[in-house]
């Protein structure tokens, strides 16, 4: 939605969301809803457009010559001949977190990085569809998987992307080669100087504040450098760093100590989320503790999308957990009162943690964590999957345990989510 206020031009981005782009009624649908949406800004100042950009956020992807990975960015295995460097946050845009591959998980979810962004160089064959001559793609269609997807998708990336790519594809025409056989020093030589190779040389990974003129502040994920964060309000980078340590099993004992000898409870906590993304079981009776004393404590590392604390320990009970673990978050799942206890009506949406007006978003957040957490202790321990399965389809099937997380109508993203969430569930037992 574009107008104009106080003399000045502004421009939002609504970000309607969840779309099945093959439903013809669905998407006209969609699309009528995204228009509508921009009403609330009309009474702001002078209208000029309306979601003139309505359209789908990611493109299709392809196996390509290579495939840009979300694990090569997090464990820093960069390609050492990009095609160009994009630049943002791994953010997929979705809250059920509790689905999500362990790695990510850990970054998103446990170690709350969410705003965290990464200068991502895309290797060349990304853009080339494998085994076919003379193709080469620009813009989302590329071969990445999903939550790279998540990053390299930005307007402003894929500009300079499709301008590197014509560069590329003139040297190539002009030696009679393919792509991925042009002069490389040469190439880059060209898009430096055209300015689309690098749109943020000189940032690596941290934390960036489009809020914030100029603001950047590069993180370490050094155990060293990080250790002391786990004191604090904002230890995520510290989290990290204990999760990707080489030496884990020699910084274990660092952390465990720290824990145990711990005279506050937040770096008590702390520190046994450390543990747990360590995997080690020293850390499980105070992670059952945070889930027994379940608050709506969040961190604050982040500018937006700060994970909450409770959702976090039950996170790492499922990786962790014991048979009597399963019985712990069987209340949370399973009792009808659960959503009536305090901590889930103190904090109210916000940009800071979390801003979904269409659901209770903590409840939500517990609840698909712990859920899933019971899945894994079950399975992981051999108890009876079966029964456990029966008892989950029964409580998904009652249309009451949708309403004790959202209260929208069916077809809006946070009763599709939920219910996204109960079909990926039961496929995992």
């Amino acid at each position: 939605t574009q107008y104009i206020r106080d003399c000045f031009y502004v421009s939002v981005n609504d970000d309607s969301g969840y779309i099945n782009q093959y439903d013809e009624a669905v998407f006209s649908d969609k699309v009528i809803r995204a228009h509508a949406n921009a009403e609330k800004f009309l009474s702001d100042g002078k209208f000029i457009s309306l979601a003139n950009q309505a359209g789908i956020r990611e493109g299709l992807t392809f196996l390509g010559e290579a495939t840009l990975r979300y694990r090569d960015l997090f464990f820093a295995r960069y390609d050492e001949k990009p095609l160009f460097y994009a630049y943002a946050d791994l953010d997929k845009h979705g809250h059920d977190r509790a689905l999500d591959e362990e790695d990510y998980q850990t970054w998103m979810t446990v170690s709350n990085l969410a705003t965290v962004t990464v200068n991502i160089p895309v290797p060349f064959g990304t853009v080339v569809p494998m085994g076919i001559s003379g193709l080469i793609t620009a813009g989302r269609c590329f071969s990445v998987d999903t939550y790279a997807l998540g990053a390299v998708r930005m307007n402003r990336d894929m500009y300079r992307m499709g301008e590197c790519i014509g560069v590329a594809a003139a040297m190539a025409i002009k030696d009679g080669t393919d792509i991925l056989s042009i002069d490389y020093d040469e190439y880059r030589g060209k898009v430096e100087a055209r300015g689309c190779y690098n749109g943020y040389p000189g940032r690596t990974v941290g934390f960036d504040n489009n809020r914030i003129p100029d603001f950047y502040k590069a993180v370490t994920f050094e155990f060293d450098k990080t250790f002391e964060l786990l004191k604090t309000e904002t230890p995520g980078a510290a989290v990290w760093s204990s999760f990707i340590e080489r030496d884990r099993e020699g910084r274990k004992d660092a952390v465990a100590h720290l824990m145990e000898e711990a005279e506050d409870e937040l770096t008590r906590y702390n520190a046994a989320i450390a543990l747990g993304a360590m995997g080690d079981e020293r850390a499980l009776p105070v992670l059952r503790e945070i889930v027994i004393n379940r608050d709506w404590y969040y961190f604050k590392d982040c500018r937006r999308s700060n994970q909450h604390r409770s959702a976090i320990a039950i996170c790492l009970l499922g990786r962790l957990g014991k048979e009597e673990d399963a019985g712990l978050l069987d209340e949370i799942v399973f009792d009808p009162a659960e959503i009536d206890k305090p901590l889930y009506h103190v904090l109210k949406p916000e940009y800071i943690h979390h801003c979904e007006k269409d659901r209770n978003f903590l409840f939500f957040d517990i609840f698909t964590h712990a859920v899933m957490s019971t899945v894994k202790i079950y399975k992981r321990n051999g108890l009876d999957t079966a029964a456990l399965k029966a008892r989950l389809e029964d409580l998904f099937a009652n249309e009451e345990t949708v309403r004790r997380i959202t209260w929208t109508r069916s077809d809006e993203p946070a009763y599709i989510e939920i219910k996204t969430f109960f079909r990926g569930v039961l496929a995992e037992i």
